[in-house]
């Protein structure tokens, strides 16, 4: 039965009202249409949630796959598809196997931090409690965590930049207080008198960024004098002495890190369960795909031998 004119007219008219989905779930479904395919990669990519993956790059691998491929015809087409997915399903299974190693390399370290934290009190109680028999032991050191370290550090370096100012008295920084302050009370000065601070508690409990701006000066020249040295040998000296805390910092840190890189190494395997399961599916994967590779070939083939027969016919 044919169409009316009328009637044509009216749907030519409808089509155009079609802008096509507008809902983001809807957008979703479609994006993928340009690449004329989607009978399986549609299914292939985690598109929500905390394992997203991105579309994009899936439609790039399998681009290239076309284009290394050329598939000819529907069958072709769907077979390629298949390879970007066992692909993606591959590389998925890559990213699992990284996550469960860094998941028992994290769990190992933080056991290690655990157990020499539990060390360090154990010690410092046993000195405590028996004193007299640990009178010759070395002093023991404070067990700080990682984090308290790499915060020294990046304090240290603050301090140090602040005295490497070309004058670092004209705008004083929080952090130079800081090590002044330090210094004179290893020197035996009264630091809360020279800060100018006034009311209980020591003169670590207050905000030095709020002192006058002369307290800074005060210290440094209390140092001179102490010293006994011109302002140019004082900062010489300073410079000198957080030069060293900050490599002391450094130092410190890394001996820690390599330390723990040392367990992370050890803890470099996933446990035997999440490993034979990586091993199983990847075998699986690769047989897949060897398959898969196969059964392109064989349609190739077909379409070869079917182009042949048609120039045969239309020859005859």
């Amino acid at each position: 039965m044919g169409i009316s004119e009328a009637k044509l007219i009216a749907n030519r008219a409808n089509a155009q009202k079609s802008t096509g989905p507008r809902t983001p779930e809807g957008k979703a479904r479609v994006r993928l249409n340009a690449l004329k395919h989607g009978i399986l990669a549609s299914e292939a990519v985690i598109r929500a949630g905390e394992g997203a993956e991105e579309a994009e790059a899936f439609e790039a691998l399998l681009a290239e796959l076309k284009n290394d491929l050329t598939p000819a015809g529907a069958l072709e087409e769907l077979l390629v598809e298949k390879l970007a997915v066992i692909i993606w399903r591959w590389r998925r299974v890559l990213r699992y196997e990284l996550g469960a190693i860094r998941e028992r390399a994290d769990e190992a370290v933080a056991a290690w931090r655990k157990e020499q934290y539990e060390a360090y009190l154990r010690t410092k109680a046993m000195r405590e409690e028996f004193p007299y028999s640990h009178r010759n032991d070395p002093p023991l050191e404070e067990w700080k965590h990682t984090e308290e370290l790499k915060y020294e550090l990046e304090e240290a370096e603050e301090k140090l930049g602040a005295l490497m100012e070309p004058e670092p008295l004209k705008n004083p920084k929080e952090a130079l207080v800081w090590v002044l302050a330090e210094v004179a009370e290893k020197e035996g000065l009264n630091v809360k008198r020279l800060l100018g601070l006034k009311g209980g508690g020591e003169w670590y409990d207050f905000d030095l960024g709020q002192v006058d701006r002369q307290a800074p000066a005060r210290l440094f020249e209390a140092l001179c004098k102490k010293w006994e040295v011109d302002q140019a040998e004082a900062w010489k000296r300073l410079r000198a002495r957080q030069e060293y805390e900050r490599d002391r910092a450094r130092a410190t840190l890394e001996e820690r890190l390599r330390a723990e890189e040392r367990v992370r190494m050890l803890a470099a395997l996933p446990d035997g369960e999440a490993l034979e399961k990586v091993m199983r599916y990847e075998a699986h994967l690769a047989r897949e795909f060897a398959r898969t590779l196969e059964q392109l070939e064989k349609a190739r083939a077909l379409g070869r031998e079917g182009a042949k027969k048609e120039k045969v016919a239309a020859a005859g």
